[in-house]
Order: C-alpha cells, then sequence, then structure tokens
C-alpha cells in the first residue's frame, strides 16, 4: 500500500506542469473555435463580476428611493429610470447567460468533432514500431478515454479564473467603501 502512495505521488503534475496543461488548453480551444473561446472569456468575466452591478444598481436606487421619501413634494416617477436600468440590466445578464450556453455547445462540438480527428493524426504520425510499445499503447488508450471532456476542462478552469476575477473585484470595492 504504501508503494501504492509514492507511485501516486510521482505522477503528480507540478505546479509548473499544471500551469502549462493550462495554458495548452487554452491555446487548444482557441485554435478549435477562436471567436467561441474569446466569446466565452468574456461572457464569463461578465457573468461572474455581474452581481457586483447589480448590487451598485440596486444601492443607487434604495439611495433613490430614500431621496423620493423623505423630500415632502416628491415624485414617485423619479426612480423609473433607475427600475428600468435595473431591469434592462437583468435582461442583458439573461440573454448573456442564454448566449453563454450556446457559445459551451459550440465548443463541445468542435472538441467532440475535431479533437478525436486530431488525436488520430497524432496517432498515425507515430508509426508501427512506437505503436507497439505497451506504455505507448496505454497512454494513447488514456487519452482515448479522457480527451472527451476537453471542453469541460476549459469551461470548469474559465470558472476558477471568473471567479477569483469577481472575488478581487468585490475585495477592491470592500476597501475602496472603507
Amino acid at each position: 500500500m504504501d508503494n501504492n502512495i509514492i507511485d501516486n505521488k510521482k505522477e503528480r503534475l507540478s505546479f509548473f506542469d499544471f500551469l502549462a496543461t493550462i495554458k495548452w488548453l487554452f491555446i487548444f480551444n482557441f485554435k478549435l473555435a477562436p471567436w467561441a473561446a474569446t466569446a466565452q472569456i468574456v461572457i464569463k468575466l461578465i457573468l461572474n463580476t455581474s452581481p457586483l452591478f447589480s448590487a451598485y444598481i440596486f444601492a443607487r436606487l434604495l439611495d433613490k428611493i430614500i431621496q423620493i421619501v423623505s423630500m415632502p413634494n416628491s415624485n414617485i416617477n423619479q426612480i423609473i429610470p433607475l427600475l428600468g436600468l435595473l431591469l434592462l440590466y437583468n435582461l442583458v445578464i439573461s440573454a448573456l447567460g442564454y448566449v453563454n450556453s450556446y457559445v459551451s455547445q459550440v465548443i463541445g462540438l468542435m472538441s467532440g468533432y475535431r479533437v478525436p480527428v486530431i488525436l488520430a493524426q497524432h496517432i498515425n504520425s507515430l508509426g508501427i514500431q512506437t505503436l507497439e510499445n505497451p506504455d505507448v499503447a496505454n497512454k494513447i488508450q488514456r487519452a482515448r478515454e479522457t480527451i472527451g471532456g476537453i471542453s469541460n476542462d476549459f469551461e470548469r478552469t474559465l470558472m476558477f479564473f471568473a471567479r477569483g476575477v469577481a472575488l478581487i473585484s468585490a475585495l477592491f470595492v470592500i476597501v475602496k467603501i472603507r
């Protein structure tokens, strides 16, 4: 059992190998569908930072309502532009969610179609003697089993970075308020 744990530690990626893999994943997806990968990055960033903007618009709306209520001759129609802005913002965010789903499907379809072709071309370029090596055959089999999830890996990596940007933005807002 201890040998198994030691073997697992040998197979783990170093941090720099992990970063190199992420870089390869991004480059690969940009080569598969450049517009879709770019759109997905931008949309994920917007969607993950949208709660900050929504909170800002809502805070402005509350400030305006408090200002209107505290004035003696107040006109409730003064909050209509802010309500319209909040409605428009929520509609745009909903539309971006649908566009994100579409772009995610495009990347999934592109990777589902093109990734096995690229893998087959690479296997074909190895030559018959290399393919007879049991270690190479094992790696090819593992690649075939896991290559289908490449678009999901890209999406999860994007989500991780987008949430990091949202966290840093929220921290910046909190520090700025203080």
